[in-house]
């Protein structure tokens, strides 16, 4: 039995045991002398678990790309999809944010191409304060490596962040403050606006000239802290187009990135996946880049 053939039998399996617990009449089963409540609580996870196993046997099959910084994850990425040059590479952290590639199979097409559009999604509220938070924390323990006393950063973010790149030149914290500046003074910009959003008509064009990586700055130690990164022009309403520069502004913000990838068949035969619409390679940051 192929591995497609045991996702269908658990999705069937799932399904029937889904179908049967939904003709159980609760109200009445609880009202019975012999029903107890473990039973009543058996009962309720198998209608939890059965649901899951159904979604997860019907949701896209997702192959994730990740690694350190520079090490050809995108180049990868690119010659699984017979496109090799596609993606941007560079010798600089260029991937910033999940990009999330979507192939839809094409019975004549013999070579890959992208759609017209792509879809950007937003990080939400919740996500924004565990990215946040992430930051705050490894911002403490870079400060404390760098030598510097122990100082509350939570009250007052910003100052905390002038307050410590005066204080050290040490390299690793720079470039983290550099990015915790960034995403605070972007979040109280856009966030209200922005968070949460998703748009999937930006034209590919402006979106693949938006979501390209600044360059780090090459002296950032003798960098002065009112050099960094401003706080972009507050947005009074959703834009109603997504322009290169709203982008690359917001990009702090961005939390992944999906497009859609039209293959043959000779690169990629998709047809036995059956039930499963979607086959999904998922691009990741790169681990270990001291300025992102």
């Amino acid at each position: 039995m192929t591995t497609t053939e045991r996702i269908n039998k658990f999705k069937t399996t799932a399904q029937a045991i889904e179908n049967k617990l939904k003709s159980i009449p609760m109200d009445v089963l609880e009202q019975e002398e012999w029903v107890t409540g473990e039973l009543i609580n058996c009962i309720e996870k198998l209608k939890v678990h059965s649901k899951q196993v159904v979604e997860q046997a019907s949701s896209p099959v997702k192959i994730g790309v990740v690694g350190e910084f520079s090490s050809g994850k995108t180049l990868l990425n690119g010659s699984l999809i017979g496109y090799a040059d596609a993606l941007p590479v560079n010798e600089n952290a260029t991937t910033g944010n999940v990009t999330a590639i979507r192939l839809v199979q094409q019975e004549k097409l013999q070579t890959s191409k992208f759609s017209d559009t792509i879809t950007v999604e937003y990080l939400d509220e919740h996500r924004v304060q565990e990215c946040l938070a992430h930051m705050l924390t490894e911002a403490e323990k870079r400060a404390k490596t760098a030598g510097l006393e122990s100082k509350d950063i939570s009250n007052d973010i910003l100052g905390w962040c002038e307050w410590a790149w005066n204080e050290s030149k040490n390299i690793e914290l720079r470039f983290l403050i550099r990015e915790l500046v960034q995403f605070v003074r972007v979040h109280q910009s856009y966030g209200a606006i922005l968070c949460g959003k998703r748009d999937d008509q930006i034209d590919a064009k402006i979106a693949k000239e938006g979501l390209k990586l600044d360059d780090f700055p090459p002296d950032i130690q003798n960098l002065k802290f009112e050099e960094l990164p401003e706080a972009p022009t507050p947005l009074s309403q959703e834009p109603k187009v997504f322009t290169a520069d709203l982008l690359k502004s917001s990009f702090p913000l961005i939390r992944r990135v999906e497009l859609e990838v039209k293959i043959s068949k000779g690169i990629w035969d998709l047809t036995k996946l059956n039930s499963v619409k979607d086959f999904v390679i998922l691009d990741f940051p790169g681990l270990g880049a001291a300025n992102s």
